[in-house]
């Protein structure tokens, strides 16, 4: 899985200054829709 899909969402909780906690939940619900979209694609 190449880094180019972890770049945006680092940036964005960068943008909105959210509390670690919050990017890794964010960093969790971007994992879990990119897997559901592989899946769906397989």
């Amino acid at each position: 899985m190449p880094n180019s899909h972890l770049a945006p969402g680092i940036q964005d909780g960068r943008q909105f200054n959210l509390p670690p906690g919050s990017i890794i939940q964010i960093k969790l619900i971007q994992l879990f829709l990119f897997f559901s979209l592989v899946q769906s694609l397989w």
